[in-house]
């Protein structure tokens, strides 16, 4: 029997989620063992060297048209092909999906990891700073009010000072629209799509230092 691997592939320190700090993410996802981080705020987060793609973010956050997690997902994909992997399927959301069997699980995981350092190291997070944060707050209060729009009941926000406190790890949890949303027992993720559509999560934008 195969063991069912894969997963939404994510770059990290990704997310709050995916995006502008490490490890907050309001989806889940099932895969392959990447070191999938614990929820951590900014003071957590260890500086990389500036990304030398920041130039190339557009004003919708994106790079060309495209997310970090697509972006690093498609360098994943292909170090995993390169490797053997040809089995495996790519989507348009950056995710890495397939089976792979018992007896090869070791070797796969092994590349996995591998993959995943490759993919990170192409596209590291940018430094978070207070103004990213803050900026990344806007988007979320912003966002609370589209997806209330597309019928879904969302939270009030907190303040933008108890929010960063919650990114930095000083109070339980972190208000997330998104979050809500996919926590919420009448969500429907065959939706999901044409709802990123309609209101684009922050987390899937690129915001500068």
């Amino acid at each position: 029997m195969g063991t069912r691997r894969g997963g939404q592939w994510r770059v990290w320190p990704v997310v709050i989620v995916t995006a502008v700090v490490g490890g907050l993410s309001a989806c889940s996802s099932e895969g392959p063992p990447v070191a999938e981080a614990e929820p951590t705020g900014a003071h957590d987060v260890q500086a990389s060297p500036t990304p030398t793609y920041l130039d190339q973010v557009g004003p919708d956050g994106l790079i060309h048209g495209k997310t970090l997690t697509q972006l690093s997902g498609e360098v994943a994909y292909e170090c995993l092909v390169d490797r053997g992997w040809v089995d495996l399927q790519f989507r348009d959301d950056g995710s890495i999906s397939g089976e792979t069997p018992e007896e090869q699980q070791d070797a796969y995981n092994s590349d996995w990891d591998a993959c995943s350092a490759e993919a990170e190291a192409a596209y590291p997070f940018p430094e978070v700073t207070e103004k990213s944060l803050r900026e990344r707050y806007d988007l979320e209060v912003e966002n609370r009010e589209c997806l209330m729009d597309a019928g879904y009941t969302i939270s009030e926000p907190p303040s933008v000072d108890v929010w960063i406190d919650q990114v930095n790890g000083r109070s339980a949890g972190v208000w997330l629209p998104y979050g809500e949303v996919m926590a919420s027992s009448t969500f429907d993720s065959t939706k999901l799509s044409a709802l990123y559509e309609a209101c684009p999560d922050p987390a899937m934008r690129v915001i500068l230092p």
